[in-house]
């Protein structure tokens, strides 16, 4: 009796699973995964980027902290031998990296030591990643600069981080920001972008439609009272100029991923709360002066976001009783419904996704990298992963 109550009840939900794919048949097409690193040593923190058939990833190893790349050229069916961007001096770890591409040009940022040593450093590749040019030092010296965020165009490259007074965990922090008006050669004088404030969080930069948008969250004291708050500013020139400050969230401070396509503008962000955390969701239309009601997606965080027209598509961590889960979900209608979220790895960290820019076979891809912890002889590894949506290309 219990058999036959257990075979409808399994054929249905098939059913159900069958006409979700069928409604948005990339769903079901997720590659299997790839392993992209093959070392003794852990490795995480992975981001990615993508142009075409061309993909991108860096990551670090935990035992060595240095920062390693690896490309693909055909959209994620092969990868070349993992190579090391940096020597890191004994007592200066690579702690955070982006990685942003335009063209043949990628350009790779990253925070180098920690507290009163940390500075921020970048190295490009001007043919697709074969070689890389000499890294550069950013920021100032004498300061503590971390937590840096890329973005590039056609012909310029924007680097943002925040930058704290060295020999104190109390003095207020402020953002700055430096831009290259020849794709990553040469660097302008760092411009403070925000006044002092006793918290900053990681900023984000975004690129499209013409022009440059930046995102921080910000913790202030206003009446005795502490406050919480996602700000954004835009310039359409290239980051010479820019608008005044505007709130994009109130009550929150952590910008997760942002995604530009023309005047609007995606944004996912943190709300923790009571122990939890959340993932939301918000657009703009008009460049980011207003913006729509936050949608929740899930109970996660550490999410990434990919656009491409109305086509947005994303993935983040679900963390129950510690097994962190990795889910993935679309919206065909700009963000205004996100109608399936499927869990898509049974273990993951920190997921990274960028959907390919440019037409063709490869164009409109979403590729995603994230960590995965696996044990073998009784010793547990991170190891960086791969997966492809749709697994077979046009």
């Amino acid at each position: 009796m219990l058999r036959r109550k257990i075979f409808p009840v399994v054929a249905l939900v098939v059913a159900l699973w069958a006409a979700l794919a069928a409604a948005d048949p990339a769903l079901a097409i997720w590659t299997d995964k790839t392993r992209l690193t093959t070392t003794p040593e852990s490795e995480e923190y992975p981001r990615v980027a993508a142009v075409g058939c061309f993909v991108h990833v860096v990551w670090i190893d935990l035992t060595n902290r240095e920062l390693h790349y690896t490309r693909s050229t055909d959209a994620g069916a092969t990868w070349s031998t993992p190579r090391t961007l940096t020597t890191s001096p004994p007592g200066l770890p690579v702690i955070q990296a982006e990685i942003a591409v335009s063209g043949q040009r990628v350009q790779v940022v990253w925070q180098q030591g920690a507290n009163d040593h940390a500075s921020i450093h970048h190295r490009r590749s001007v043919n697709r990643g074969r070689s890389w040019r000499s890294p550069q030092i950013l920021s100032a010296q004498g300061k503590a600069s971390e937590q840096p965020t890329l973005a590039v165009d056609r012909g310029g490259a924007y680097v943002a981080w925040i930058q704290t007074r060295r020999g104190s965990d109390t003095k207020p922090v402020k953002l700055f920001l430096t831009r290259s008006a020849n794709r990553g050669k040469d660097w302008a004088a760092p411009e403070r972008l925000d006044r002092r404030s006793m918290g900053l969080s990681a900023p984000r930069l975004a690129t499209g439609g013409g022009r440059l948008h930046t995102f921080w969250g910000r913790r202030v004291n206003v009446d005795g009272t502490w406050t919480l708050e996602i700000l954004n500013r835009s310039s359409t020139d290239g980051g010479m100029t820019w608008s005044q400050r505007a709130r994009a969230v109130e009550g929150s401070w952590r910008p997760s991923s942002v995604a530009v396509d023309g005047d609007t503008v995606h944004l996912l962000w943190d709300d923790a709360q009571y122990k939890l955390s959340y993932v939301e969701y918000q657009r703009s239309h008009d460049a980011g002066r207003t913006w729509s009601a936050p949608q929740r997606l899930d109970e996660a965080s550490f999410a990434s976001l990919g656009v491409s027209g109305d086509r947005l598509e994303a993935a983040w961590i679900r963390d129950w009783d510690g097994i962190g889960s990795l889910f993935y979900s679309r919206s065909r209608n700009g963000g205004r419904t996100w109608p399936i979220r499927r869990q898509i790895a049974r273990t993951g960290r920190f997921p990274a996704l960028a959907v390919a820019s440019g037409k063709g076979q490869c164009g409109g891809a979403a590729h995603l990298a994230y960590g995965r912890n696996w044990a073998q002889d009784g010793l547990s590894f991170q190891e960086i992963y791969y997966k492809r949506n749709p697994k077979i290309l046009p």
